[in-house]
């Protein structure tokens, strides 16, 4: 029922196995899988299967963590199987508490203490991964197995269902319990969760976490568990079934390996990346579509092109023309067409995948103000008018420091264009793009100013010389969410 991989940790392995050996449930048996340890190691299993008939220690050559849990899958009989890792602890009442909560449920889920020394600069972010984010018996779907972690140490599975379906771990790649967890969720229709905190994972120095988050070259097998676990649903008929997850899965992987590689491995993350998204088809996201066709540019950034330099050394120099001291506070991302990967929400994504997107200069939007929808627009059913203050009572539920915006204005009835903008701090701003009309070169900007509560669109004609604002209408206003 317990499977422990068992590898080069004597300084650990007797707490680990005292844990499992004093459990409150009683008819458990115990594989230990001796993955070709060099230290004291082994002499400990041969202590422990001496004490105690119920574990069982297998002997193989050094193969990794996936074929040493492979090994034990093979020889076990009991009807659930639960795993750790040698150098972590169960709670004495566990697999008595997962058991008696399985009743008709594919898998058990349970919370996760994590201590040691190693990476406590992330120690935030272990928490909230690991914490349980539902509670009892619920039906499985796209949301759910989405904010569930994949490691399966802190989960009960039954034993049918991996036998059913061929599950095991991946050989010779990291992130094997990714590709497990996975194809036994796409094998699920239900689930039991449990806040208690029933495992004790030590993080520490050398372990396969603490490696990747060096800039380990290994990350990248974050893909090829995604790939794989894209196979099993592909040769089960589950592909259809579960294509909403794959969009998601794909953003956490292609995140975790490009964000966790050195730049000499980025790149081939990169090509990987898109090699996958042609073999999965997947599409319809801003950073699936960049990677599907190559432009790698709008996931590691470039250097602005020289026009956009020039194009922002201009809006510099003529919004004096305003009277507007722009200084610090005007920022430039021209643009007069429509973004081409405008999914807003469309997309369902984690905190953790929004904030390496954050990081990378990727936004994921939702709409504060639409002039053609009449719930959100702001008593404006034809857009705000250029040239003067409009004021909004409600002017911190539409624009928010600390996000950015995405401003559509449309000049003379054209198609918007777009002006971008990002709010740090609860002070005046100033933001603008050029655009030509076939006409006029025109410089249109959005001023805010927070302390009136007011949002003023300007435009003005650089080759006449003249004030154009009468001719600018703000039709919609997005923020990041």
């Amino acid at each position: 029922m317990v499977i422990i991989p068992v590898y080069n940790v004597s300084e650990y392995l007797r707490d680990c196995l005292d844990s499992v050996i004093n459990q409150t449930f009683g008819d458990i048996e115990i594989i230990c899988v001796n993955d070709g340890s060099t230290d004291d190691s082994p002499k400990i299993l041969d202590e422990y299967v001496q004490k105690d008939k119920r574990v069982k220690r297998v002997n193989k050559s050094n193969g990794g963590q996936s074929s040493a849990r492979n090994a034990g899958l093979k020889i076990a009989k009991g009807k659930y199987i639960g795993f750790v890792d040698s150098d972590d602890f169960i709670e004495p009442d566990t697999i008595e508490c997962a058991v008696n909560n399985m009743g008709g449920a594919d898998i058990v889920i349970y919370g996760t203490n994590i201590f040691g020394d190693a990476m406590m600069d992330r120690r935030e972010d272990d928490e909230e991964y690991y914490r349980i984010k539902f509670s009892g018996y619920v039906e499985l779907d796209d949301h759910i197995r989405n904010n569930t972690d994949v490691s399966v140490w802190n989960k009960l599975y039954r034993k049918d269902i991996i036998d059913r379906y061929e599950i095991s771990f991946p050989e010779g790649i990291f992130y094997e319990d990714y590709a497990f967890c996975w194809m036994y969720f796409f094998c699920c229709m239900n689930a039991y969760y449990s806040t208690d905190k029933k495992y004790n994972y030590r993080r520490r120095e050398g372990s396969t976490m603490d490696k990747t988050f060096e800039g380990s070259f290994k990350a990248a097998d974050h893909l090829s568990s995604l790939e794989m676990v894209f196979d099993f649903a592909l040769k089960n008929g589950m592909n259809e079934k579960y294509s909403g997850n794959f969009i998601p899965m794909f953003l956490n992987c292609f995140w975790f390996a490009y964000s966790n590689s050195d730049s000499k491995n980025r790149k081939k993350v990169l090509k990987r990346s898109t090699a996958m998204l042609k073999k999965m088809n997947l599409g319809g996201d801003y950073v699936i579509d960049s990677l599907r066709r190559g432009i790698y540019s709008n996931i590691d950034g470039v250097d602005p092109p020289f026009y956009q330099k020039a194009v922002r050394e201009l809006f510099r120099k003529i919004i004096d023309k305003f009277g507007i001291n722009g200084s610090e506070n005007v920022t430039l991302r021209s643009s007069s067409l429509q973004n081409p990967f405008d999914y807003s929400e469309r997309v369902a994504t984690t905190r953790w995948v929004q904030d390496h997107e954050w990081s990378s200069g990727v936004d994921r939007w939702k709409t504060n103000f639409d002039s053609s929808k009449n719930w959100i627009d702001w008593g404006h059913p034809d857009g705000i008018l250029g040239g003067k203050d409009v004021t909004f009572e409600k002017f911190h539920n539409l624009i928010m420091p600390g996000h950015r915006f995405r401003f559509f204005i449309s000049f003379r009835g054209m198609d918007p264009m777009i002006v971008f903008g990002e709010m740090n701090r609860n002070e005046r701003v100033v933001w603008g793009t050029i655009i030509y009309d076939g006409t006029d070169v025109i410089l249109v900007s959005v001023e805010i100013k927070p302390e009136n509560k007011s949002i003023h669109i300007r435009g003005y004609s650089i080759s006449r010389y003249s004030d154009c604002s009468e001719d600018c209408r703000l039709v919609k206003i997005e923020m990041t969410v």
